[in-house]
């Protein structure tokens, strides 16, 4: 946090302190999780816990005070307790009141896919010019986002935020929160689609990034579905970009291993790339785009290229003795599970080809069509498919009826042992799977 005092966070929520509770001491971090060390606690009600049963473990790490629910009796265990009616509502104010008094200039990013690793290329780009400020991870929701805009310090010019939903209004929340100058939508798909009708539900979720008065620039892929339907609000410019469409006024393609980005039909950047996976040309493009409207130049971006990295877990390649794994375990769609297995493919690695593959969640009644085009799109690839979890049953099938070999398990560690067996010398192994799977630590501790 900036810093500040106990007695000035509980003035900027609206409650006083008592004289005898002053709070005079500063408050430099906040946390709402008890087991980590942070000075200010919110605790946060949850569906199987509640944050006020953590108040004394939360002293224990190191808390100086509390925002806790007025309704909340117990003891204080030495903390200072700052009542407010909603405590997730607080975190909130206190984060939007923050990003208010330091007026930063607000780049906010959303997406079915690609959000975060644009957001990272975002960062490094804008580099060159500003002090810039990322929210960490996929720090994105409703309290990810605010909590992680209370480790501000002061003296950030640019803000590059990752704004999520999984359902309709909670993008429109975060952009009040911290207000966009620029707000880009990288692409949609059937994510947390259990909460929507279709595609056209998800995109109109997520035009909500660009519902803020304050939003004067509009970047966004042409390349998506119903792109026609996307409501820009009262964003002052529209810019589109495309990796499909070369009459777009910012368009990218991979030509001989180099990205070649064109400016209104202007030849602007040839480099070599340096980043796994041909999809991650429509992030950079995203990013190159957004940050052209923000003063930063082709040589600079250019010059940054070389740097670029793509967060963790992303088409990361690890080596295992004679086996080299392609890891890419931080989530999983349709979408996303196609491209790596594209990659997988045009890797010039591996005697054979193999997936490890997790279940997709949240797909609702689009489920099984989902997992259908996975299958549709892994049996042209791999030579071996392994699955988990009750979803990719379907998949298992379609395999079964090609006459393909896949392998499906309900036991992650029964599917730990079996890969440490079956793997051959010189295969090229992708892992890729939703969150809830962890299927990340299946590379982390394999042993040949």
């Amino acid at each position: 946090m900036l810093p500040l005092s106990i007695y000035q966070i509980a003035h900027l929520l609206e409650h006083k302190l008592e004289p005898k509770m002053a709070g005079e001491e500063l408050i430099f971090t906040a946390t709402v999780d008890s087991r980590k060390k942070g000075d200010l606690f919110f605790a946060l009600p949850g569906m199987n816990q509640d944050g006020h049963e953590f108040l004394e473990l939360a002293k224990e790490k190191g808390a100086l005070a509390a925002v806790v629910s007025k309704s909340y009796k117990g003891p204080a265990f030495g903390l200072h307790l700052i009542p407010v009616e909603d405590v997730l509502k607080a975190l909130q104010s206190l984060a939007r009141i923050i990003v208010a008094k330091q007026k930063p200039l607000v780049v906010a990013v959303t997406g079915s896919m690609g959000k975060t690793t644009t957001k990272e290329f975002l960062a490094q780009l804008l580099q060159a010019r500003y002090h810039v400020y990322k929210s960490p991870g996929n720090a994105n929701s409703q309290i990810g986002l605010p909590l992680s805009l209370l480790s501000l310090r002061g003296d950030e010019e640019v803000l590059v935020l990752e704004m999520g939903m999984t359902e309709k209004g909670q993008i429109a929340n975060l952009t009040t929160i911290a207000p966009p100058d620029l707000a880009i939508i990288t692409t949609v798909g059937l994510v947390h689609a259990v909460n929507f009708e279709g595609l056209e539900g998800i995109l109109g979720a997520k035009s909500e990034i660009f519902s803020h008065r304050s939003t004067q620039y509009a970047v966004y892929s042409t390349d998506m579905p119903h792109v026609e339907k996307i409501n820009f609000s009262d964003a002052s410019e529209k810019i589109p970009f495309s990796t499909q469409n070369r009459e777009a006024p910012f368009y990218a393609a991979l030509e001989d291993g180099q990205i070649v980005i064109w400016e209104k039909g202007e030849k602007v950047l040839k480099r070599p790339w340096p980043i796994l996976g041909s999809h991650n040309v429509d992030n950079f493009l995203a990013a190159a785009t957004a940050v052209r409207h923000l003063g930063v130049t082709w040589e600079e971006i250019g010059a940054n290229i070389e740097k670029l990295e793509l967060p963790g877990d992303r088409l990361e390649l690890v080596h295992k003795g004679s086996i080299t794994f392609l890891k890419d375990a931080y989530n999983a769609n349709k979408n996303s599970l196609c491209m790596a297995l594209k990659t997988l493919q045009s890797l010039k690695l591996g005697k054979r080809k193999v997936a490890v593959i997790s279940e997709m969640l949240e797909l609702g009644a689009f489920a099984e069509e989902e997992h259908r085009a996975v299958a549709q799109c892994a049996l042209e690839i791999v030579d071996n498919l392994y699955c988990i979890g009750p979803g990719t049953k379907i998949i298992k099938e379609l395999f079964d009826k090609a006459g393909k070999n896949c392998y499906y398990y309900d036991s992650k560690d029964i599917l730990r042992e079996t890969l440490k067996k079956e793997l051959q010398e010189e295969d090229l192994v992708l892992i890729k799977g939703g969150r809830f799977y962890n299927l990340g630590d299946l590379v982390e501790h394999f042993e040949c």
